[in-house]
This record gives C-alpha cells, sequence and structure tokens, in this order.
C-alpha cells in the first residue's frame, strides 16, 4: 500500500503494546510444534512396512547400534608406536569438588529412573558427601558402573522421508550421576593434557580459550605466510562421518597410554568404554537392549575430550 507523502504516520506511543504472555503457553506451542519430531509415522524396511511401536524401537536400535559396531579385524592397534613415559594419576575427589559439579539446569532431561536434575541440585549440599565416597569407591575399584552405561536413545528426525529409519538421529539420555562422575574426571585430565602441553596446538575444538575463531586465525596466517613466500598452497577438508561412533577401542586405548594415562585411570577407562548398551524408547515402547563394541557414548562429558585425544596426531608429519 502507497502512503500519501502528506498522511500522518501514527505514533508509536498510540499503539497498544502486546499483552505479556505466560512462558509456559510458548513451552506448550513448542510440544506441540515439535511434536512431529519424533516417530510418528510407520517405517519401511526391506519392502515391509512396520506400524508396531515396538517393531519400530527395535528397527532404531539395531540400525543405531550396527553405526557403533566393528568386526573384529577392524580393532588392532599395530600401526600405533609407544612413545610416552610420564602418567596421570587421578586424584582423591572432596566433597566440595563433588558438590561444584552437581550443577544441572531444571530443565534439561530426567537421568537414571526418572531422577529429576532439579532434585539432585536442589540437594547438592547433602548429596556430595555420600556422591564423594561413590565416586572414590569407584576410583578405587576402577570399574565404571554397569548402570551407567545404558543409554536412553530417541530417534530425531534430520531430513528426507520419515518412511526410512536411516534419516533418523539417535539422540543419547544419558544418567544424571555418571555425568556428574565424567566431569571430574574430565576436569583432571584435561588439566594433566594441557599442563604438559600433549594436545595438538593445532587442534582448537573442544578446548578452552580454543574456538572456531582461532582455527580461522591459524588457516589466514598460513594462507599470507605462503603467499608472502611465493609457496604453493593446498587445503583439504575433511568431513568425518559418524566421528564419535566409529572410534575403535583399542586404538583409543593405545593412545591414551603414549599420552602417559595409565595405571587405575586407564583401568576405569578401559571399563567406561566395554560394555556399553542402549535402548530406544519412541511413542511409548521401549526397544530390546543392544550392545556396541565401537565408538564413544555421545551426549557424554568425556566423549569430547576423548575424541581429541583420538585424533591427536591427525597432522602429524605435515
Amino acid at each position: 500500500m502507497l502512503l500519501n507523502p502528506t498522511t500522518e504516520i501514527p505514533s508509536c506511543r498510540n499503539l497498544t503494546p502486546f499483552p505479556q504472555v505466560n512462558p509456559f503457553y510458548w513451552k506448550l506451542i513448542n510440544r506441540y510444534w515439535n511434536s512431529g519430531k519424533s516417530c510418528n509415522f510407520p517405517l519401511i524396511s526391506n519392502g515391509k512396512t512396520i506400524y508396531d511401536p515396538y517393531e519400530k524401537c527395535n528397527l532404531f536400535n539395531t540400525h543405531f547400534a550396527s553405526v557403533s559396531t566393528l568386526p573384529d579385524e577392524c580393532k588392532s592397534s599395530k600401526l600405533f608406536v609407544y612413545h610416552r613415559s610420564t602418567s596421570a594419576v587421578t586424584g582423591c575427589r572432596t566433597v566440595r569438588r563433588v558438590f561444584c559439579a552437581v550443577k544441572f539446569k531444571p530443565a534439561k532431561c530426567k537421568g537414571f529412573k526418572n531422577l529429576p536434575n532439579c532434585l539432585l541440585k536442589s540437594s547438592s549440599q547433602s548429596l556430595a558427601t555420600p556422591l564423594s565416597l561413590l565416586f572414590n569407591f569407584i576410583l578405587a575399584s576402577e570399574q565404571f558402573p554397569l548402570l551407567w552405561k545404558t543409554a536412553s536413545i530417541l530417534p530425531f528426525h534430520k531430513k528426507g522421508s520419515h518412511y526410512d529409519v536411516t534419516n533418523y538421529r539417535p539422540i543419547a539420555l544419558l544418567p544424571s550421576l555418571s555425568k556428574v562422575f565424567e566431569k571430574l574426571v574430565c576436569k583432571h585430565l584435561y588439566s594433566y593434557l594441557e599442563s604438559n602441553n600433549l594436545l595438538n596446538h593445532r587442534n582448537s575444538g573442544f578446548r578452552k580459550n580454543h574456538s572456531t575463531l582461532t582455527s580461522f586465525l591459524k588457516t589466514t596466517h598460513d594462507i599470507y605466510l605462503a603467499h608472502d613466500h611465493n609457496l604453493s598452497l593446498r587445503i583439504v577438508f575433511l568431513d568425518i562421518s559418524k566421528a564419535f561412533d566409529r572410534i575403535v577401542h583399542t586404538c583409543l586405548l593405545f593412545k591414551l597410554k603414549q599420552l602417559g594415562i595409565v595405571g587405575s585411570l586407564l583401568n576405569l577407562t578401559t571399563s567406561y568404554l566395554e560394555n556399553r548398551s542402549q535402548v530406544v524408547h519412541s511413542n511409548g515402547s521401549n526397544s530390546e537392549i543392544c550392545y556396541t563394541n565401537c565408538g564413544v557414548p555421545q551426549g557424554s562429558v568425556l566423549g569430547p575430550l576423548i575424541f581429541l585425544t583420538y585424533i591427536n596426531n591427525i597432522s602429524d608429519n605435515m
């Protein structure tokens, strides 16, 4: 619509302000809007249409577990050479550290046995002492609790047809207490790696005081440096598919040994990776338990740091 130049434009002061809406209203709208993200559609597998929620959950679980399963011949670590002699030892987890680690956002998902995170957060002062005793026992026994190794998987549609199981990605929900313990171990492990300058300086992922900006500045500096010296420059971009899901445990543990992570911490990491399982939940139904033999758990606290050590030497001899 065209306005006449002589037409007086109404003042913003005369406009009626938007009424304040209860935040609970937007939660309902968001829940309704995202309801289509879950698998409310039948799935097609091998020419068969599957409607039953239980069968769909098992189909999802079989597909997601196959990504994190490797044959035995792919688990060799003979290509790596041990060259470190330093060692990292885990210290005693104090009550104060446990109290600081129990910081959950109440809006996040529930933990093991539907234990609300808001309950853990509000009771953190009372739970700090028993949790410190539990965590010290885990460190002394060098065995990660079996109940903490089961991930609850929610299938989330990402693209393409809703009827194809490969068009969904897994959202893993892990026990809350497991994340608290991982946070303590991760802080200790990261401090050891940084203080001994064991992390590749070219890698800016999952590190403090690093970001995509630092990686961009390094790349730009190399480009300008090559241009100033009349050197040819080649840039290779790698998109690693299923990076966290395809980590070979034997190779990962060998690389941790290279970085000096031995003894009780290495044994605890081995227990952390072994016998991991997952269960898919969808439309009020649960699948059977599936076990995986490679990769690190999605959504975990230790996962990014473990992946960082796994690719630590990716740029060697460059």
